[in-house]
C-alpha cells in the first residue's frame, strides 16, 4: 500500500492539504534529517493533495516554509499549532500519514516517538495510537 493512498481525496485543493503535509513533514524531519525515501514519499503526498505532480522547486519552497515555521516556534509547538487547524474527519488520516512517513526510512528515533505522543494528543487521538500506528506500519511497508 502506498502512503499517499491514506490521504482522503476530499482534501485535494483544500486549505487543509498544507496542514496535513506540514504535520507529515515535521514528524519525518524531527530527527534532524529527511532521508531520500522520506523525501520521495513526501513528493507523492504533495502530488496526492494537489492532484498533480509537483516540481522540485514547488517541493523545495514548501519544505523551506515548513522548516522556517518549525524553527520559529520549535517542532513540538508547531505540530500543536498545525494540528488544531485540521477538521475532525482529517485528524486520523493526518496522524497515520505522518507516522507512516516517519517510518519509511526504517530509522526510528526517540524524537519521532516523542512527537507521535504530542501529535496524538494535539489531534485528540490518544486512544487510537496503536490502531493508527499499525495502519501506518502497513502503509509504509515496515
Amino acid at each position: 500500500m502506498s502512503i499517499a493512498k491514506l490521504v482522503p481525496t476530499s482534501i485535494v485543493g483544500t486549505e487543509h492539504a498544507s496542514a496535513l503535509l506540514e504535520v507529515a513533514f515535521l514528524m519525518s524531519a524531527v530527527d534532524g534529517h529527511l532521508a531520500d525515501e522520506e523525501l520521495a514519499t513526501f513528493g507523492e503526498l504533495v502530488a496526492r493533495v494537489r492532484g498533480r505532480e509537483p516540481t522540485k522547486e514547488e517541493i523545495g519552497t514548501l519544505l523551506e516554509g515548513f522548516v522556517f515555521s518549525a524553527h520559529t516556534v520549535g517542532v513540538p509547538e508547531r505540530v500543536r499549532e498545525v494540528a488544531k487547524t485540521l477538521p475532525t474527519e482529517l485528524r486520523a488520516p493526518a496522524f497515520t500519514v505522518a507516522v507512516a512517513l516517519s517510518m519509511v526510512d526504517n530509522d526510528a528515533s526517540e524524537h519521532e516517538d516523542e512527537l507521535v505522543g504530542i501529535l496524538a494528543e494535539a489531534l485528540g487521538l490518544e486512544t487510537r495510537v496503536n490502531e493508527l500506528s499499525a495502519a501506518a506500519r502497513v502503509a509504509s511497508g515496515t
